[in-house]
C-alpha cells in the first residue's frame, strides 16, 4: 500500500478521479464510491501498472490523496483493504 497526496487548487474529487482515468487511456477503468474516515472517496479498481491496482482517491482539507493498494488481485488484499479503511483516521493539522 503507499499514500501520496497532492493539493488540492481549484481541483474537486471527481476532477482529481477523472483526471486519474484519463491518464490511462484505453483501459475501462469504473469508478465506485466509498467511505474513508467519514469522508466519499471514489475507488479505482484494476488500475493497470507493474500489478494490477486499486487506488481510493478522497479529499480532506484543501488536499487530494490516493491510497494505491496492489496488487489487487492478491487473495489477501481485500482483507488488508477492508481492514485499513474501517481503521483510517484523518487529523486536522495546525495551521
Amino acid at each position: 500500500m503507499s499514500l501520496s497526496m497532492v493539493s488540492a487548487g481549484a481541483r474537486t474529487l471527481e476532477q482529481f478521479a477523472a483526471d486519474s482515468v484519463a491518464a490511462m487511456p484505453g483501459f475501462d477503468i469504473k469508478p465506485a464510491t466509498t467511505n474513508v474516515a467519514g469522508t466519499e472517496a471514489i475507488v479505482l479498481d484494476n488500475v493497470p501498472g507493474q500489478d494490477l491496482l486499486r487506488h481510493v482517491l478522497f479529499a480532506h482539507n484543501g488536499r487530494l490523496y490516493d491510497l494505491t493498494f496492489s496488487p489487487a488481485d492478491h487473495e489477501q488484499m481485500e482483507a488488508f483493504y477492508t481492514a485499513i479503511l474501517a481503521d483510517l483516521t484523518l487529523i486536522e493539522s495546525a495551521q
